[in-house]
């Protein structure tokens, strides 16, 4: 596959129950007590870890990162890394070519609370993967992409605005301050 280029969107949607802001949003430390945690839901809730430098390189992708409210609710790892991460995902939003948006829990049920999925456009080509319980799968046929797609777009009709989103992270952070 072609490298995601300056003008090639990469998109990522995180959910609820399966809530993973993908690794380009991870904190190691979350991610390590999600692991260290039995629970399929403490797992599930994990926001999963920033690879060192994806985000920070010369010519980084662009981020449209939605992400449930409960997501940033659940505790992982204890009071000191749900702040780390919720600090992060500030950080994160700072950033030119990143754009964090919340689901908040008022908007209910969407598609997806059906599981996670990654949409990017990659050379010109629609690619997604739809994540699983025991496994995931890239999709790379145009129609399955198509509605992955939509899907994305659906979900984010439902979202906060990006200013909204910051105060929300922020408010949800001084409880774990």
């Amino acid at each position: 596959m072609a490298p995601v280029g300056p003008q090639t969107p990469r998109r990522l949607v995180p959910r609820r129950n399966g809530t993973r802001a993908g690794r380009l949003t991870r904190r190691p430390g979350r991610a390590r007590s999600a692991r260290g945690l039995g629970t399929r839901e403490a797992r599930a809730a994990a926001l999963v870890p920033v690879r060192a430098g994806s985000a920070q390189r010369r010519n980084p992708p662009y981020l449209w990162i939605l992400i449930d409210q409960e997501a940033l609710e659940n505790v992982v790892g204890g009071s000191d890394v749900m702040a780390g991460q919720l600090r992060f995902l500030l950080e994160l939003a700072e950033r030119d070519r990143v754009c964090i948006r919340v689901v908040p829990r008022t908007a209910g049920w969407h598609s997806g609370h059906e599981g996670n999925f990654q949409v990017m456009t990659v050379g010109g080509k629609g690619v997604s993967y739809a994540a699983a319980q025991l496994a995931g799968r890239l999709v790379e046929a145009s129609d399955e992409s198509a509605v992955l797609q939509v899907r994305f777009d659906e979900i984010g009709a439902l979202a906060l605005p990006r200013a909204d989103s910051k105060a929300l992270i922020k408010e949800t952070l001084r409880m774990y301050e």
